[in-house]
């Protein structure tokens, strides 16, 4: 069955991942698809009441998002990607506000997967495949 444009451009992660656990999957990514990524972090913190439980509370983060480039080399630049540019996606419903559940990589709104580079294509399917092993190796390791 062919995947639709969103499925190719979309990771979900097994787990949910937190901040550090983000950092660690960037390190691992650059390191496996010799490339540099940059990114972003923005954290989103609340102070104060407490409506559903008459509580003050103190700080506490309650949302992150991060959005940031994965800059190519090899393969990829060879089939005409130099860079992918991704923002992390959050399932509310999940109630871990604090973690993100994916990435979705940027896609000009009016491409059809005919209209990717061959590059682009090769690096969203090694992401997938390269988080999924990350997911494995964090599973391993107890976390």
């Amino acid at each position: 069955m062919a995947e639709t444009l969103r499925e190719i451009s979309r990771i979900k992660f097994i787990k949910p991942l937190g901040e550090d656990e983000m950092r660690e999957l960037f390190v691992y990514l650059s390191r496996e698809l010799s490339s540099q990524i940059r990114y972003t972090i923005k954290k989103t913190e609340s102070v104060g009441e407490n409506f559903r439980s008459s509580t003050h509370s103190y700080p506490r983060l309650t949302l992150i998002e991060i959005d940031g480039v994965i800059y190519t080399g090899g393969k990829y630049i060879e089939h005409n990607c130099m860079m992918a540019p991704f923002s992390c996606f959050s399932d509310f419903a999940n109630r871990e506000r604090n973690k993100v559940n994916g990435i979705d990589f940027f896609v000009a709104p009016d491409y059809e997967i005919e209209d990717l580079p061959k590059g682009e294509i090769e690096l969203f399917d090694d992401t997938k495949r390269l988080t999924d092993e990350f997911s494995e190796l964090m599973a391993k390791r107890g976390n």
